[in-house]
């Protein structure tokens, strides 16, 4: 994702500079720090990513509560180091997601119980466990291109050739927001790619935009601050605003249907300073508002919350 080095000039410091979304706010006696990639070729890591979905929608006056839990860990290994582009195999090895809803038996579903189960589900994430992508970036964190969703994408739904069509979708579905753009715009860019191109001073603050989903999908824009370098450790806070504007057209569970939807995000990072990658990331997302279904508007709410930690294996 980023790495720092320290960019200073005859007198040991940088002095103010930049414009737009980059306010400087040292003196300068400040450092002023330039974020990067910068990896070797043969080190790996460890990713683990938990997601928690919380959905609320009302209806009648009744409630409705449904939970998506799910755990997913990758290894992450430098395949190519030239400087300036890398090259990194993401490897799916922990898949685990449990299903609550409202006065019913949560579901549970595991790459790992795939041998002793009967379960589709089981049997889907057992399929995606083992399989690879290969993400190419450059020394900025710029993802240039990914491959191998597409042979993901077929090896998951070659058994299902002659299923049920609404099932087929559903999977499809799935499996792209574990694997394709949905999994790019959601982990990815998150891992690598969080801080700007511009050197920055403890304390400055840059804009960004995102893409997060729950039942749905959201814009958020974000406004992140740099807070403290301490150990060859990068932290960072962010906060951000959620807004899909009224008669937006959304899809939620499988339905087009009419949004009115704002809300608020919230994160906190960690980033190493001397690779440049991601160590903990922790963002909370709170949304709500109404969708129209049949005719009627339908309150709802969503909350998401992740939390992304590595470790380096070598």
């Amino acid at each position: 994702m980023f790495c720092i080095n320290s960019c200073k000039n005859g007198t040991g410091h940088t002095k103010h500079g930049g414009s737009g979304n980059n306010a400087g706010s040292g003196s300068d006696g400040d450092a002023k720090y330039q974020f990067g990639i910068h990896l070797s070729k043969g080190q790996k890591y460890y990713y683990n990513t938990k997601t928690t979905i919380q959905t609320t929608l009302e209806v009648n006056n009744k409630k409705t509560e449904t939970s998506n839990q799910s755990e997913m860990g990758m290894f992450y290994e430098v395949l190519q180091d030239s400087g300036n582009i890398f090259s990194v195999k993401i490897t799916y090895d922990k898949l685990h997601i449990v299903l609550k809803k409202t006065d019913t038996e949560d579901q549970v579903y595991d790459a790992d119980n795939a041998a002793e189960s009967f379960d589709q589900m089981d049997q889907l994430l057992s399929n995606i466990k083992g399989t690879s992508i290969t993400v190419t970036l450059d020394s900025k964190g710029n993802i240039i291109s990914t491959s191998g969703s597409k042979e993901i994408m077929n090896k998951v739904m070659g058994p299902m050739s002659s299923g049920d069509p609404q099932m087929k979708a559903k999977v499809q579905e799935l499996v792209s927001r574990l694997t394709g753009p949905a999994f790019v715009d959601e982990t990815l860019k998150e891992s690598f790619k969080l801080f700007p191109d511009s050197g920055l001073y403890v304390g400055d603050s840059w804009k960004r935009q995102s893409t997060q989903s729950a039942d749905m999908k959201f814009d958020v824009n974000s406004t992140y601050t740099l807070t403290s370098l301490d150990d060859g450790i990068a932290k960072i806070e962010s906060e951000g605003k959620i807004a899909n504007p009224k008669n937006t057209t959304a899809t939620f569970m499988g339905y087009n249907v009419e949004s009115d939807l704002g809300g608020e995000q919230e994160g906190e990072f960690k980033a190493d300073m001397e690779s440049g990658l991601l160590l903990h990331g922790k963002t909370n997302i709170s949304i709500k508002g109404y969708i129209r279904i049949l005719g009627k508007n339908v309150p709802v709410k969503f909350r998401v919350k992740k939390e992304i930690t590595a470790v380096k294996k070598s």
